[in-house]
Protein backbone atom coordinates (compact mmCIF):
# COMPACT_ATOMS: atom_id res chain seq x y z
CA UNK A 1 0.00 0.00 0.00
CA UNK A 2 1.61 3.25 -1.17
CA UNK A 3 0.98 6.25 1.14
CA UNK A 4 2.23 9.81 1.48
CA UNK A 5 3.94 10.62 4.77
CA UNK A 6 3.93 14.32 5.73
CA UNK A 7 6.68 14.28 8.30
CA UNK A 8 6.97 16.67 11.22
CA UNK A 9 10.18 17.95 9.54
CA UNK A 10 8.06 19.47 6.69
CA UNK A 11 9.19 16.83 4.15
CA UNK A 12 6.89 14.59 2.11
CA UNK A 13 7.81 10.93 1.67
CA UNK A 14 6.19 8.31 -0.52
CA UNK A 15 6.20 5.18 1.63
CA UNK A 16 5.17 1.62 0.94
CA UNK A 17 3.33 0.03 3.88
CA UNK A 18 2.46 -3.66 4.26
CA UNK A 19 -1.10 -2.78 5.25
CA UNK A 20 -3.39 -0.32 7.00
CA UNK A 21 -2.24 -1.51 10.43
CA UNK A 22 1.21 -0.02 9.76
CA UNK A 23 -0.23 3.52 9.59
CA UNK A 24 -0.10 3.81 13.39
CA UNK A 25 3.60 2.93 13.33
CA UNK A 26 4.32 5.66 10.80
CA UNK A 27 2.29 8.20 12.77
CA UNK A 28 4.17 6.98 15.87
CA UNK A 29 1.14 6.58 18.10
CA UNK A 30 -1.22 3.74 18.91
CA UNK A 31 -4.24 6.05 19.04
CA UNK A 32 -4.87 7.65 15.65
CA UNK A 33 -7.67 9.68 14.12
CA UNK A 34 -8.56 10.33 10.53
CA UNK A 35 -9.84 13.42 8.77
CA UNK A 36 -11.51 13.05 5.40
CA UNK A 37 -10.77 15.41 2.51
CA UNK A 38 -12.83 14.08 -0.36
CA UNK A 39 -11.12 10.99 -1.72
CA UNK A 40 -8.17 11.36 0.68
CA UNK A 41 -7.81 10.44 4.36
CA UNK A 42 -5.38 12.23 6.68
CA UNK A 43 -4.25 9.99 9.56
CA UNK A 44 -2.76 11.69 12.63
CA UNK A 45 -2.07 11.05 16.29
CA UNK A 46 -5.01 11.70 18.58
CA UNK A 47 -2.79 12.21 21.62
CA UNK A 48 -1.32 15.48 22.78
CA UNK A 49 2.03 14.12 23.82
CA UNK A 50 4.85 16.64 23.32
CA UNK A 51 6.08 15.02 20.10
CA UNK A 52 2.64 15.45 18.54
CA UNK A 53 2.05 19.09 19.45
CA UNK A 54 4.13 20.71 16.70
CA UNK A 55 2.00 21.94 13.80
CA UNK A 56 2.64 20.04 10.58
CA UNK A 57 2.45 22.97 8.20
CA UNK A 58 2.81 20.84 5.06
CA UNK A 59 -0.10 18.56 5.95
CA UNK A 60 -2.22 21.50 7.08
CA UNK A 61 -1.68 23.32 3.77
CA UNK A 62 -2.58 20.20 1.80
CA UNK A 63 -5.72 19.68 3.91
CA UNK A 64 -6.64 23.36 3.40
CA UNK A 65 -6.36 23.03 -0.38
CA UNK A 66 -8.43 19.84 -0.50
CA UNK A 67 -11.33 21.03 1.67
CA UNK A 68 -13.69 23.98 1.94
CA UNK A 69 -11.96 25.36 5.03
CA UNK A 70 -10.45 28.82 5.06
CA UNK A 71 -6.96 29.51 6.43
CA UNK A 72 -8.60 30.88 9.58
CA UNK A 73 -10.72 27.78 10.19
CA UNK A 74 -8.70 24.83 8.90
CA UNK A 75 -7.71 22.42 11.67
CA UNK A 76 -3.99 22.70 12.39
CA UNK A 77 -2.67 19.16 11.90
CA UNK A 78 0.11 18.22 14.30
CA UNK A 79 2.89 15.63 14.33
CA UNK A 80 3.38 13.02 11.62
CA UNK A 81 0.50 12.72 9.16
CA UNK A 82 -0.12 9.83 6.75
CA UNK A 83 -2.28 10.41 3.70
CA UNK A 84 -4.15 7.54 2.06
CA UNK A 85 -7.24 7.08 -0.01
CA UNK A 86 -10.09 4.68 0.75
CA UNK A 87 -11.92 1.95 -1.07
CA UNK A 88 -15.67 1.72 -1.60
CA UNK A 89 -15.86 -0.21 1.70
CA UNK A 90 -14.34 2.77 3.57
CA UNK A 91 -11.11 0.95 4.41
CA UNK A 92 -7.74 2.63 3.90
CA UNK A 93 -6.24 2.02 0.49
CA UNK A 94 -2.99 2.94 -1.18
CA UNK A 95 -2.43 5.96 -3.39
CA UNK A 96 -1.77 5.76 -7.12
CA UNK A 97 1.20 7.57 -8.64
CA UNK A 98 -1.21 10.14 -10.12
CA UNK A 99 -2.79 10.81 -6.72
CA UNK A 100 0.65 11.32 -5.14
CA UNK A 101 1.60 13.84 -7.85
CA UNK A 102 -1.75 15.59 -7.35
CA UNK A 103 -1.26 15.80 -3.58
CA UNK A 104 2.29 17.13 -3.86
CA UNK A 105 0.88 19.91 -6.06
CA UNK A 106 -1.55 20.85 -3.28
CA UNK A 107 1.21 22.12 -0.97
CA UNK A 108 1.15 25.72 -2.17
CA UNK A 109 -1.27 28.22 -0.65
CA UNK A 110 -2.12 31.79 -1.64
CA UNK A 111 -0.09 34.56 0.00
CA UNK A 112 -2.99 35.71 2.20
CA UNK A 113 -3.69 32.17 3.42
CA UNK A 114 0.04 31.78 4.03
CA UNK A 115 0.08 34.88 6.27
CA UNK A 116 -2.97 33.70 8.22
CA UNK A 117 -1.51 30.22 8.71
CA UNK A 118 1.84 31.69 9.75
CA UNK A 119 0.15 33.80 12.45
CA UNK A 120 -1.91 30.85 13.69
CA UNK A 121 1.14 28.55 13.80
CA UNK A 122 3.18 31.20 15.63
CA UNK A 123 0.38 31.61 18.18
CA UNK A 124 0.23 27.84 18.76
CA UNK A 125 4.03 27.66 19.10
CA UNK A 126 4.06 30.54 21.63
CA UNK A 127 1.34 28.82 23.65
CA UNK A 128 3.20 25.48 23.49
CA UNK A 129 6.40 27.17 24.70
CA UNK A 130 4.60 28.91 27.60
CA UNK A 131 2.94 25.65 28.68
CA UNK A 132 6.27 23.78 28.49
CA UNK A 133 8.02 26.46 30.59
CA UNK A 134 5.21 26.37 33.15
CA UNK A 135 5.36 22.55 33.33
CA UNK A 136 9.13 22.75 33.80
CA UNK A 137 8.76 25.31 36.61
CA UNK A 138 6.18 23.15 38.38
CA UNK A 139 8.40 20.07 38.05
CA UNK A 140 11.42 21.99 39.37
CA UNK A 141 9.42 23.36 42.32
CA UNK A 142 8.14 19.87 43.13
CA UNK A 143 11.69 18.53 43.06
CA UNK A 144 12.92 21.35 45.28
CA UNK A 145 10.05 20.70 47.73
CA UNK A 146 10.93 17.00 47.90
CA UNK A 147 14.61 17.75 48.40
CA UNK A 148 13.72 20.24 51.11
CA UNK A 149 11.70 17.66 53.06
CA UNK A 150 14.49 15.11 52.77
CA UNK A 151 17.15 17.50 54.08
CA UNK A 152 15.20 18.96 57.00
CA UNK A 153 16.74 17.93 60.32
CA UNK A 154 14.50 15.91 62.60
CA UNK A 155 13.23 17.70 65.69
CA UNK A 156 14.34 15.89 68.68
Amino acid sequence: MQVLHASHNTQLYSVSLPGAAAIADLVRDSMIDTLNAGEFDFWLASSIRPGHRTVNRTATEMFLNLTGFSAATVPLLCGNVVITTHGCDGQAAGLTRGQIVYLVGKREVAWRADRILSRRCARVERHRRIVAEREQQVAMQSLMDRLGTIRKPADG
